[in-house]
């Protein structure tokens, strides 16, 4: 796939709702051309969060001076977003079922849901009725940001892990 077929998502132009996009440029390579936003925490984690978690995380976005999504997506080049999707999108997934100890072989989990269910619904069935769901839902976070950054070479800062500090 050529880098001017690879998918690109809406860019925000001359804003300072996320910190990345603030400078109009990708994170890793510092282009500033064809660019495309990039959900670093994947987006099917972020949709099966719970209520009590979503609300948790506005407050804290709220008292860090960020938006809800200022601390899960980044801004890439559609080539390095192309690279990403291409060589390590799978990889995310493996180790994050790897962490929570997800078989995709086991069928028990057919007694639990109605279907057979997509690895990222285990892990949020998981971490919305844990003890501390937010704790576990943004250790979760955190793990797929620093694998993105090993990944990428890139830095990807964000004020959200100073909070994780005072959990």
């Amino acid at each position: 796939m050529k880098s001017s077929e690879a998918k690109s998502s809406a860019v925000f132009k001359n804003t300072d709702d996320y910190r990345q996009i603030r400078n109009n440029e990708c994170c890793k390579c510092k282009s500033k051309e064809d660019l495309s936003l990039h959900h670093v925490f994947p987006k099917c984690y972020i949709q099966k969060r719970s209520d009590e978690i979503s609300e948790t995380l506005k407050v804290v976005y709220r008292e860090l001076g960020l938006f809800s999504y200022d601390c899960e997506i980044c801004c890439l080049c559609v080539d390095c977003h192309h690279e990403y999707e291409e060589n390590y999108t799978d990889k995310i997934h493996e180790k994050i079922r790897y962490k929570y100890q997800i078989d995709l072989k086991d069928t028990s989990y057919r007694n639990q849901y109605s279907n057979l269910p997509k690895p990222s619904e285990i892990v949020m069935d998981r971490i919305n009725n844990s003890d501390n769901p937010v704790r576990d839902y943004l250790e979760l976070r955190n793990f797929c940001i620093g694998f993105f950054m090993e990944q990428m070479k890139c830095t990807y800062i964000s004020k959200l892990e100073d909070y994780m500090i005072n959990l």
